[in-house]
Parts: structure tokens; C-alpha cells; sequence
């Protein structure tokens, strides 16, 4: 088959020039859909990224692949794994070594311009993209191709992606004529390789990058291999955003050194205890981060590779690129089932073989390793980078998070958009790997899932008939596990996504009830011939809705309350008039329409407060799944206040 695909930013374009029935059959089952909005193309982007992790990705090549599934993630993730096996299955072993006709991996041996066979060449398995400069003055579309394989109209941004096997009857590598860029059009091109390794792919990749600057520069020997692999591991793998996200590679070195230059410095060994635990921070930050650069599944060899490096992140990513991080068994005490991460099943991820672990990396023309990433004094100040991160990792202003993340984002899981990793959290906390499973074992049957206990929780016993499957289109379904991940990643990681919420307190409760009466009374005097009772419940104009605000946060706002630890923040209308629906008190006397879901989670936790009271009693210790559930409560309360006009205080 030979795809030629031409896309530009938002919506791309899919031109077939030729391909196979079963391509062909997969993506005309598409159900029919309204091209969704741009805020919903980006969630799909990300959700498919994430589907097909640790592999290297293009944008504008999910973008296609969706754009053809008429934006159906299911069939466009079928299509996707389907392409990608078929080129690694056409593309043949490579030579050895002392065969090879350039020192590049034989994935991405072309001669003459990146991204053109040259005569006799046979790229297979490889996705190349043409980088267009966002700068350049549109030009006029040429027409329409007229035969399989000719070159796409132009856009004055936009990427062309050539997807490209061998198939016998169809060897058209030939009708690809080059195209000469117009003035200032061309930046470059860039190939995405694949490979049946994961590691090695990104290994190419890196490599792929490198040449891409060159090729864009004309300048060689300027890149090391940890550069362009810290490169793409900012911008999640993705070539397309790494290869167009700076100017030179000065320009992308400001981000690389605010975060990346302090995790070269030795972490030290022996400390005096008041500093053990920043130290251990530091070292499970770096292991995290390496564990993500790789991919790898497994995390005590790469714990063992940073030691040996004295906890160097830069030189043990260095090395990974040159030679690879050979695989180390943990004993039993230190780490269970060898040292490797679990799947979304509760199954141990297969331990990689030392072959799969060793680098094919044998090109040249790399720069040396910098001692550092900075930048001379002056140019940090006006250097700008796309791929500029902004803080550093390590921040020293603020509290020390307890652990840090692997291949998670604070993103939510959307509706209809499946993307079954969201039930598995993984980070790497006081030197070593931790995971936590979604359950709610009462509500949902997991049939594949390896649970080690027996279900438990407020419910030990469930009714196995009212069980059901996870639905990713049920909004409820989807609530839970939102809940679910924002509690353990906070308690992970010690971070909150939101500012925590500000409880009110008896006096503003009180003050809130003094306002309420007060519009009582002046109902009553502006109406003397009504009754209370015809006058509740009271309405609340916006004006005077804005005077109480005001009134409340010039009492309170900034002052030191009793039974408060911080200044009070200030409030908006929409929180006043949110706890009047939830203050008893309130409710009852000016009959204001009550937060019935608030009320019902209420009772339900002061319910549980008295039967894990009576359990403590008894003797019988409450397990983590019911600690769980009562603080999902709040979470809900939160959410709950939020999407009703509420603000972070309306607790």
C-alpha cells in the first residue's frame, strides 16, 4: 500500500492513493458522526496518544487516522495497530553491522534529503513528515493529483505524511516526485519509525530528530543524544510538536536546563536525617523520570542504573541511548515479581531479555554531552521555547510532593472515549514502584482483572447478579473514576489539581443568617399587609446579591478567624447563595429550597462515621476501600458545587 496523507492544523486531509481491503473494510464501518468541536478533537488526540503508549506518535498523523474513522477513536486505534504491524511485518531484517552502507540504524537509511528514497532504497515501516513554515505566505494549491501517488496540494501549514510498504503489485515508490519547496516553505522533514521495540523506537526517533535539525540548519554535530531524547520526552514522544517547537537548538536548551540541569548533581548518601526524605524525593523523582524517557517495563534496573551513575538522570538517558540499560533481577525483599510494573490487569509486565534492552544505536555525528544545558547570561532572559516547560520539577518554594507519577496526566476521562489505563495508577514513592487498581468490586464485575483479595469494602459480599461492565459512554461510570483517580493521585503525590476548599465557619454561617434576616425585615416593612409566610421564600435580587458578597468579605476576607489557620479568602455571590440551600438553620427558617443531593451525602456520611465508631468498638479495623468511598463523598460535594455556579469554597 501506499498512503499519501496531507493534513493541516485543525481538521487534516486524507488522500488515498492506494490501500488494502482490509484498511479499506475497517475504516468504512466508521459509524457516521458530526465532525466534533476543536476542544473534543484534542481530547480524542490525547485519548488515542495514550492508546497506543510507549510508542512514538504524530499528531497530524492521529489526527488523519481519526479524521478518516470519522473521528470514531475505536476504529481509528484498529486501523492505527493494524498499519503499524503490517510495516514491521514487510520490513525486512536489517544487515548486519559491517554491511551497512551508513552508520545509521537501517530504519532510517535514505540518501539525499530526509524523507526521499533515493534509487534502490526500500523504506519500510517508516512515516514521514514534511514540516511546512507556519511563517510562510500561503501559496496557491496546485491541482488535483492525477496519478497514485503524486505529492498532495501544498497548505501553508501543514504536514504530509508518506506511509509507506512494500507490496508487489503496487511498488510505487517512484510516484512520489520530490517537490522543490517554494521560498521560505519547506522547514524540513522528519521520519517516525517503527519498530516491534519500543525502546529502540524512541531510540530512532531521537535519532530522527537529530537529522531533521540538520537537515533544517545545515549545521552537524550539534545535538547529543540526551538533548534530542529529553526533546521528545517533553512533548510526550509526539515528532511532530518536537521537530517544530523551537527555532535552534540554543532556543530549546533553555527548557532542557531549568529542568533537566539539576537532576545531574549527585544525590548524597550519607546525610543527617532532618534531609533523608528530600534526598529520597530526589532519587524517586529521577527514577520516575527515567522510567518515563524509556518506557520501560520494568523499574528496578533502572533503579540500579541510576545509582551506579551516582543518580545522574542526564547521564544514565545518555547511556540508555548508546548502549541501553541491561535488565536486573530485584531480590525478593526489595521489590516483588523481579522489579517489574503491573499491567491494567494486576498482572507482572514481562521482564525485558538483555537483547531487547540493548541499544542498535551505531551512527555517528552526535554532539558530546554537555556538562550542562544552561545558557549564557542574557540570552535565558530573551530565549523563549514552545518546549519550555516552565517550572523545573524540583520545586524548592513550595512542599515537597510525597511521590511522583508514571505515565499518568491530570486529564479526566471523557465520555465515549475508552481508554482502560485510567484504572491503573502507577508512581514511584520513597525509592521504590507503587500501583492502585479502580475497583468499586460492588458495583462492577472485573473478570480479567487478577484481584488478590476477596471483594471487600461496605459491601464484602456483593449481589454478583447486580454487577455490571465498566461502560465508558455512562456519565456515572466515568464520575467514579474521575473521583477515584483525583483522590489517589493527591494522595500520591501530596499535589491537589484545585485550590483546597475553604469550610465555613460558624461565624460566616451566623453572618449568612443575619443577612437573610435582615431582607426579612425589610420585606416586612415595605409590605406591611403580607404575612412572613407570604413573603418567604425570599428573592434574592443581583444586586443585593453583590451587597451581601461585598459585605461578607469586607468582615472576613483576610482576617484570622477562630478554629482557621489562614486568611480568609474571598467569596463570590454564587457561594452565598449556594450554603443558604445548605445551611439547616437557614433552610428552615426562610424556607429556601434545600441542596437535597448535599443533604442525602450528609446523612450518608455521618452514617458511616457511626458504624466505623460501633466497628472500632468491636475491634474490627476498617479497610482502605471504605476510608475511600467516605472521602469520595467530599470530592463529589466539590464537583458538585463547582458545576452549579459554586466556586472552591462552597464546602
Amino acid at each position: 500500500m501506499d498512503l499519501i496523507l496531507s493534513g493541516s492544523h485543525p481538521s487534516p486531509i486524507l488522500t488515498p492513493s492506494l490501500s488494502s481491503a482490509s484498511n479499506q473494510s475497517k475504516l468504512t464501518r466508521s459509524t457516521a458522526r458530526d465532525v466534533p468541536s476543536y476542544p473534543e478533537q484534542l481530547a480524542l488526540i490525547d485519548t488515542f496518544r495514550a492508546r497506543i503508549y510507549p510508542g512514538v506518535v504524530g499528531r497530524s498523523l492521529l489526527e488523519t487516522y481519526l479524521a478518516q474513522a470519522n473521528w470514531n477513536l475505536e476504529n481509528a486505534v484498529v486501523a492505527w495497530r493494524a498499519d503499524r504491524a503490517s510495516l514491521i511485518a514487510s520490513r525486512p531484517p536489517p544487515a548486519p553491522p559491517s554491511h551497512l552502507p551508513s552508520p545509521r540504524p537501517a530504519a532510517l537509511v535514505a540518501e539525499g534529503r530526509l524523507g526521499f528514497d533515493s534509487e534502490g532504497e526500500n523504506l519500510r515501516g517508516r512515516i514521514i513528515l514534511r514540516f511546512r513554515n507556519p511563517n510562510a505566505r500561503p501559496q496557491a494549491e496546485s491541482p488535483a493529483p492525477s496519478q497514485v501517488g503524486a505529492v498532495a496540494p501544498r497548505t501553508p501549514l501543514g504536514v504530509v505524511l508518506h506511509l509507506r510498504s512494500s507490496d508487489g503489485a503496487t511498488s510505487a515508490r517512484a510516484t512520489a516526485p520530490r517537490q522543490e519547496p517554494s521560498s521560505g516553505e519547506m522547514e524540513g522533514e522528519v521520519s517516525i519509525p517503527f519498530n516491534d521495540n519500543f525502546e529502540q523506537e524512541r531510540r530512532d526517533a531521537a535519532l530522527a530528530l537529530r537529522l531533521h535539525l540538520e537537515e533544517r540548519t545545515g549545521e552537524k554535530g550539534v545535538m547529543s543524544p540526551a538533548e534530542a531524547v529529553l526533546l521528545l520526552h517533553q512533548h510526550n514522544w509526539d515528532l511532530t510538536q518536537a521537530a517544530i517547537s523551537f527555532t535552534t537548538l540554543q532556543h530549546a536548551r533553555t527548557g532542557l536546563a531549568r529542568t533537566y540541569d539539576q537532576m545531574r548533581t549527585p544525590v548524597q548518601r550519607d546525610i543527617a536525617p532532618v534531609a533523608q526524605s528530600i534526598t529520597i524525593m530526589q532519587q524517586s523523582e529521577r527514577l520516575a523520570e527515567l522510567i518515563n524517557l524509556t518506557g520501560r517495563s520494568d523499574w528496578y534496573s533502572l533503579r540500579v542504573a541510576l545509582q551506579e551513575r551516582n543518580w545522574n538522570l542526564v547521564a544514565a538517558v545518555a547511556d540508555w541511548y548508546t548502549v541501553g540499560i541491561p535488565p536486573v533481577d530485584a531480590p525478593p525483599s526489595i521489590a516483588p515479581y523481579s522489579g517489574v510494573r503491573m499491567d491494567i490487569n494486576l498482572r507482572p509486565l514481562p521482564m525485558p531479555t538483555r537483547q531487547q534492552t540493548r541499544s542498535a544505536a551505531r551512527e555517528g555525528g552526535w554532539a558530546p554531552e554537555p556538562e550542562e544545558f544552561g545558557v549564557p547570561a542574557g540570552e535565558q532572559e530573551s530565549s523563549h521555547s514552545d518546549s519550555d516547560p516552565g517550572s523545573s520539577l524540583i520545586k524548592q518554594n513550595r512542599k515537597r510532593p510525597h511521590g511522583f507519577m508514571i505515565n499518568s496526566t491530570r486529564t479526566t476521562a471523557k465520555v465515549g472515549m475508552r481508554n482502560d489505563q485510567k484504572f491503573l495508577i502507577e508512581y514511584i514513592s520513597r525509592g521504590r514502584y507503587w500501583f492502585n487498581r479502580f475497583e468499586r468490586q460492588d458495583t462492577f464485575r472485573w473478570p480479567d482483572v487478577n484481584f488478590t483479595e476477596q471483594p471487600h469494602g461496605h459491601h464484602p459480599n456483593p449481589d454478583a447478579s447486580k454487577l455490571v461492565d465498566f461502560d465508558w459512554n455512562n456519565q456515572q461510570h466515568l464520575h467514579w473514576l474521575n473521583n477515584w483517580r483525583r483522590q489517589n493521585v493527591q494522595r500520591a503525590t501530596g499535589l491537589r489539581s484545585r485550590e483546597q476548599a475553604q469550610r465555613w465557619l460558624p461565624e460566616e454561617l451566623d453572618f449568612l443568617y443575619a443577612l437573610s434576616e435582615e431582607l426579612l425585615q425589610e420585606q416586612l416593612r415595605n409590605n406591611p399587609h403580607k404575612t412572613e409566610d407570604q413573603l418567604l421564600p425570599l428573592k434574592v435580587t443581583m444586586d443585593k446579591k453583590n451587597d451581601w458578597c461585598r459585605r461578607m468579605n469586607q468582615k472576613f476576607a483576610g482576617t484570622m478567624q477562630p478554629g482557621s489557620s489562614q486568611p480568609r479568602r474571598p467569596r463570590e455571590p454564587s457561594a452565598l447563595m449556594t450554603q443558604r440551600a445548605r445551611t439547616r438553620s437557614i433552610v428552615n427558617r426562610f424556607k429556601v429550597k434545600p441542596d437535597e443531593a448535599y443533604f442525602a451525602k450528609v446523612d450518608k456520611k455521618e452514617k458511616r462515621a457511626k458504624d466505623a465508631e460501633e466497628a472500632a468498638q468491636q475491634g474490627v479495623k476498617r479497610r482502605r476501600e471504605e476510608e475511600d468511598s467516605d472521602a469520595e463523598g467530599e470530592l463529589e460535594e466539590n464537583e458538585r458545587a463547582r458545576s452549579s455556579g459554586g466556586e472552591n469554597d462552597d464546602d
